[in-house]
């Protein structure tokens, strides 16, 4: 019982806000638009690689939290292995890609030497015929002779510096994808402290539709990103069983290049085929030695932009159709819409903006109407399963 003598507690003073007017909240809140559209521009040069980075981490928050839900490692510890053994497959790639190159080189310093020492003993021992390359050469132009001479050194050079400048190329390639997946990296642990943050944002009334529109986004990026980089694993690694049979120099470095090509629409066959095509050229096939550099060439590329545009087209579109709910003609004319656009990056991400668009009409034309824009869903129960519903279904004690 409480004494009756003792004083009651003294309540906390109520704070009371002063509402905006209707008028004053339109105007702050029109100039909050335009302040948002002032800060698209202004981080415009960076959107591409802020747009990189959200995309990685939509992907790999999936297998982080799959990690997180199948083992006892909470989510940080979770995406921490995740991300640690891209870092370590990065580095692994390029020290692979560098013993290949110095590899290469020291083989082609040793022919070149040793066929260097043979025509050195053979003019040795056959001093006449020796002689009369002398007078054959005496006989040349002096600078017909020097362009020969010139030609020759240009082509040495070009044997010589093709690999490198492809290892360069491939190098940047593996910097830039580890600069994005580090800041997607930044981006999954800055969300995972923000879970549940718009839960005092989101009035009782909206909470249902506003969780469901959330896991339904969730849903179909993350079923797009997921595709495609199954795609591109299951591609990169038949290219690399394909470079391998045929004999193609530096069959990993060239098989994980051509997953990642073609991802790029329409054009990621042809873009990887002129890459592999290069190498091919100009060192032949170490598995068919007699056949000619030009011709090999030319039927690895052919046979690589075929596989590429078949597996793209007639696999994985129809595939990532069905995971993000659209129609395979709808799916093929968001590509080819992308690409009239010459925006590579628009022509990669049309497909999941073309499921965003449908779900967030449906869902306002239902609320125009007065349906229920998601008829028979409950609101989805349990710790979030995607990165954006993380925000609204979480709490930062992970429940």
């Amino acid at each position: 019982m409480t004494d009756p003598h003792e004083p009651e507690p003294a309540s906390e003073p109520t704070i009371r806000t002063v509402q905006w007017s209707v008028t004053t909240r339109t105007i702050v809140a029109v100039l909050f638009v335009f302040a948002l559209l002032g800060l698209a521009i202004f981080i415009s040069p960076i959107a591409r690689d802020l747009s990189a980075a959200l995309l990685f981490a939509f992907l790999l928050d999936i297998p982080v939290r799959y990690i997180a839900r199948r083992t006892r490692l909470s989510y940080r510890w979770s995406a921490m292995a995740v991300y640690m053994l891209l870092y370590i497959i990065m580095a692994l790639l390029l020290i692979v890609g560098w013993k290949y190159l110095v590899d290469y080189l020291q083989g082609v310093i040793s022919e070149l030497s040793t066929a260097a020492s043979a025509l050195v003993s053979v003019l040795q021992e056959k001093s006449g015929e020796a002689a009369q390359v002398k007078q054959i050469l005496a006989g040349i132009n002096t600078e017909t002779l020097a362009r020969l001479l010139e030609a020759a050194v240009k082509l040495l050079l070009g044997i010589i510096s093709a690999p490198a400048i492809l290892y360069g190329k491939f190098a940047i390639v593996i910097v830039n994808v580890g600069f994005f997946i580090f800041l997607s990296n930044l981006l999954v642990f800055s969300a995972y402290g923000a879970r549940g943050a718009l839960r005092k944002w989101v009035p009782e009334a909206l909470d249902r539709e506003a969780a469901l529109l959330l896991t339904w986004l969730d849903r179909i990026w993350g079923n797009y990103l997921a595709g495609m980089g199954l795609f591109a694993v299951v591609l990169g690694a038949a290219s690399i069983l394909e470079y391998w049979l045929l004999g193609v120099p530096y069959p990993v470095v060239f098989g994980v290049l051509t997953g990642l090509i073609s991802l790029i629409p329409f054009v990621g066959g042809f873009l990887s085929g002129l890459v592999v095509f290069i190498p091919c050229l100009l060192l032949g096939s170490t598995r068919f030695t007699q056949l000619d550099p030009l011709t090999f060439a030319i039927i690895v590329a052919l046979i690589n932009d075929i596989l590429c545009q078949v597996s793209y087209n007639f696999v994985a579109l129809p595939v990532i159709g069905k995971l993000v709910k659209l129609p395979y003609w709808v799916v093929l004319s968001g590509v080819m819409l992308g690409a009239a656009f010459n925006s590579i990056l628009f022509a990669f991400l049309v497909i999941p903006i073309f499921s965003t668009l449908r779900l967030l009409y449906t869902y306002f034309l239902a609320k125009i109407v007065g349906r229920e824009p998601f008829p028979g869903l409950e609101k989805p129960s349990g710790p979030a399963r995607g990165f954006l519903s993380q925000f609204l279904l979480d709490k930062k004690d992970g429940t």
